[in-house]
């Protein structure tokens, strides 16, 4: 079973210019982390992570970015609701 993962465009445009501020390698951490969060949720998103308020609103940590998540089972869609780079900014 695949999943869809969407973000809110806000979460989208307040991350990428947190990124596009980073160094050349954090911003290659991110871009890695970022790449191993979209494989774990878009294949099991109730697996990866832990549940919050209710089991379907959940966080992931693959340092060093942070993600709160929203599953919807029914539509197969993971929904972004929050994104945070983590740590140093620079190297």
């Amino acid at each position: 079973m695949s999943y869809q993962i969407t973000w809110s465009p806000e979460i989208l445009r307040r991350f990428t210019d947190e990124w596009s501020k980073l160094g050349k390698v954090r911003q290659s951490e991110v871009m890695d982390a970022l790449e191993g969060i979209d494989r774990q949720l878009l294949s099991s998103p109730m697996l990866s992570g832990e549940s919050r308020d209710t089991d379907s609103h959940r966080v992931l940590i693959l340092s060093p970015v942070a993600v709160i998540y929203r599953v919807d089972l029914r539509l197969q869609v993971v929904r972004i609701v929050q994104a945070q780079i983590m740590g140093k900014r620079e190297h």
